[in-house]
């Protein structure tokens, strides 16, 4: 049933690993990556996303460097298969999609780039120079990618795009 197993980053290790469990006499780790920090961890249907951050700043907030990591859902430890897709600007929010990973730029913020899971080929939508994206897509599958857009002179709105009109860059 929906719900039945839960899957989340446990904030008590740092981020560093995610847990798993239908309730708290069988949760178990179900991954963990030391000593990078795991965020925006995502689990669907039939894929798994998150990012992990490397080399944290002293000063400010972010990492030195920033990975986005996929796997196929997975419900116990011997069943993950991690992988690496690719190195990402920064240590955003992400959207899940069915076979891909939106992952908003952090400069220039007007562009989210699509990430393959299978294969990590990269698809980039650009905003105009004037407008960004403040957060991540709200909805993803194959065909639709709805995201909230804005501008300094007007107010926020919704954008839909085909994600599958968008050519391989």
């Amino acid at each position: 049933p929906v719900g039945a197993t839960a899957v989340w980053v446990d904030e008590g290790s740092s981020g560093r690993r995610v847990i798993v469990g239908s309730d708290p006499s069988t949760m178990e780790v179900l991954y963990e990556n030391q000593p990078a920090t795991i965020g925006s961890f995502h689990a669907g249907d039939t894929n798994m996303a998150w990012l992990a951050g490397w080399d944290p700043f002293i000063t400010t907030p972010g990492f030195a460097r920033t990975e986005l990591w996929t796997a196929p859902t997975a419900l116990t430890p011997a069943a993950m298969e991690p992988r690496l897709v690719a190195e990402v600007s920064g240590f955003v929010p992400i959207s899940l999609g069915p076979t891909f990973v939106a992952v908003p730029w952090v400069e220039p913020s007007n562009r989210i780039v699509l990430y393959d899971l299978v294969d990590g080929r990269t698809r980039t939508f650009v905003l105009p120079p004037d407008q960004a994206l403040p957060a991540p897509p709200l909805y993803a599958t194959e065909t639709e990618l709805v995201m909230v857009t804005w501008t300094s002179t007007e107010p926020s709105f919704l954008l839909s795009i085909d994600p599958s009109m968008l050519p391989y860059d």
